[in-house]
């Protein structure tokens, strides 16, 4: 879901210009209007419906557009492809008694590259990509189920409205922030899904029915599913100010600045469609020590996620701080720990908790991420008002952790130092594999610390160092027993896309009451009530610990002084439309 946390402490800092950086900017070995961006990992694919990794988002969000978006200054939701912020009706009687309605408004100016206008329709059928049982859409579907009307206005086609069917509390961000709008007239050229009801996909999820009814519409899927959707430069197309040029496997790839946007027209007065590069090259460097090479050589002009001592390194390097301005904005997103509950060794609560207390957060944020960091108890940033602050982080103690295993029935029989126990009628040591990042030191060093600690309360840690892709298609998958991950905290939280039984929950944590609370928690529409049960649902995650949390880190991020920027709290830490050269 494209959602980040608007946290109170989020900071923002605007860069200057002077006379003194005008200066220094003709001494810079590159001129052009490009920003040269490094992305730590190949992008899966450009498609946001079917993308999965951050990495993709960061390449393609430049290409589309949303109903409403957040503007990356002043972090408010406001509208994009939308004239203004609908109009929501609560619906007191009829057939969407206790529903609610949303009236919407495309912009006159919205045009495809083509000269077709944005229209309903494009959205309409944008939700019918989501919905279709053979698409990979399950975590934006679980936002959208709730739609039991959309009508187009017969006068106007850019005119719509939508049925709720209760008052889901992020009702409006989750219509117009979840997807973007893609082009019905690319993707659906024979217009095919025109004969598909979006409300009967939504009512009936089932494939086996869906089949019935639309005979087509699994071969619709393996159809969008192809290439031509996902690296091809005439397949990945959007609203947005830049298109796809070129895909270079395991080198970069670049985006172009459109020559007649329609968005221009509107960029004065409304910083939301504000696009300055000619062009946003993204070079696939997953190196960190190339990358730093690449970055003092002025070969990119844009690097976050780097390595504490790096970073401090880099800022007392006089050549660096010559062309390039450092930033550590409160990154909100949080790293954890994913425990797959569904195994027999890591089912016990007990077992997962002894796992919390054997891992040293303090240490691990003091030495290896040099203070840059905020440890936090809950899924929830410790800034949102919404977060339990009476749950404290877990301690570091071997003792506890020890005798949480003995209350679980662990011990070691054999004594060669690794706690044992039967389970299923057969002795299984308490041997635990952990997914780490082999190209990031800090997440090696984790779990090193981890697997000495562990082992020191009677836990044996076996490292398994894979690449970023490799880890995140096994997180996906749930082919893990413990690993290390990362995910940015939404604006609200909205817990039912990582945390129901039913959705895309990679640990295993919950049952039916905690899709109950979760249920009550999203369609709750009094702020106040809502907290006690999303303080409720914290705690039960706390008690669990599905998820060890870690910490919620600082953004580590240079940016050339060539350009005028903004850092940000959303992730990654920057906007790169918004670059605007300094010229000589």
């Amino acid at each position: 879901m494209k959602f980040f946390l608007l946290a109170p402490l989020a900071i923002l800092t605007i860069f200057s210009s002077s006379c003194r950086r005008e200066e220094q900017a003709s001494m810079h070995k590159r001129s052009s209007n490009e920003v040269s961006i490094r992305l730590e990992a190949e992008p899966d694919r450009l498609n946001p419906l079917l993308s999965t990794i951050s990495y993709s988002r960061q390449v393609f969000d430049p290409l589309h557009l949303y109903l409403m978006n957040y503007d990356p200054t002043t972090l408010v939701l406001v509208p994009q492809l939308l004239k203004e912020t609908p109009k929501i009706e609560l619906i007191k009687n009829g057939v969407f008694e206790g529903g609610s309605k949303y009236s919407f408004e495309i912009r006159e100016e919205a045009v495809w590259d083509d000269g077709k206008p944005v229209t309903a329709a494009d959205y309409e059928a944008t939700l019918k990509l989501v919905f279709n049982p053979f698409l990979p859409t399950l975590g934006y579907r679980t936002f959208l189920e709730n739609i039991q009307s959309f009508d187009i206005d017969k006068m106007n086609p850019k005119k719509f409205t939508i049925i709720l069917n209760d008052t889901y509390f992020a009702g409006l961000e989750a219509l117009t922030n979840v997807v973007p709008v893609l082009p019905k007239h690319i993707f659906d050229a024979d217009k095919s899904l025109d004969t598909v009801s979006l409300l009967k996909l939504i009512s009936d999820p089932s494939p086996e029915n869906q089949l019935k009814n639309y005979p087509f519409i699994k071969d619709f899927a393996d159809y969008y599913l192809g290439e031509f959707f996902s690296r091809n430069p005439e397949g990945v197309n959007g609203a947005g100010p830049y298109k796809l040029v070129s895909w270079q496997a395991g080198q970069e790839i670049l985006l172009e600045k459109k020559q007649a946007w329609w968005g221009d027209k509107l960029a004065t007065d409304n910083a939301a469609f504000q696009a300055f590069p000619d062009k946003l090259l993204f070079k696939i460097i997953p190196d960190p020590v190339s990358a730093l090479a690449a970055l003092k050589n002025e070969e990119i002009d844009v690097m976050q996620n780097i390595a504490p001592e790096d970073f401090l390194d880099l800022t007392s390097d006089s050549t660096t701080k010559a062309h390039f301005s450092f930033y550590t904005p409160s990154s909100l997103s949080s790293y954890y720990i994913s425990l797959n509950t569904r195994l027999p060794v890591l089912s016990d609560k007990k077992v997962r908790r002894a796992f919390a207390h054997a891992i040293d957060v303090d240490e691990l944020i003091k030495n290896v991420f040099i203070g840059f960091g905020t440890r936090c108890a809950t899924p929830l940033h410790p800034s949102s008002a919404e977060y339990n602050a009476d749950l404290k982080p877990i301690t570091f103690s071997i003792d506890q952790a020890k005798k949480l295993l003995a209350e679980a029935g662990w011990s070691d029989t054999d004594k060669d130092g690794i706690l044992d126990k039967k389970l299923g009628g057969k002795k299984t040591a308490l041997s635990v594999k952990y997914l780490a990042n082999a190209s990031k030191a800090s997440s090696m060093t984790l779990a090193e610390l981890i697997k000495s600690n562990a082992r020191k309360a009677g836990i044996d840690v076996v490292i398994d160092a894979k690449d970023a892709n490799t880890l995140l298609d096994k997180l996906r998958s749930r082919e893990f027993e413990m690993i290390s991950a990362g995910r940015s905290i939404t604006p609200q939280w909205s817990p039912s896309q990582n945390w129901r039984t039913d959705a895309d929950n990679r640990s295993g944590f919950g049952n039916e009451k905690t899709d109950q609370w979760i249920d009550a928690l999203e369609r709750e529409p009094n702020q106040s009530k809502r907290w006690v049960i999303s303080k409720k649902l914290q705690a039960e995650i706390y008690e669990e610990q599905p998820e060890i949390m870690l910490f919620s880190p600082q953004e580590r991020l240079v940016i050339h002084k060539r350009f005028e920027a903004v850092s940000t709290a959303v992730w990654p830490g920057f906007h790169p439309v918004a670059f605007k050269l300094i010229k000589d």
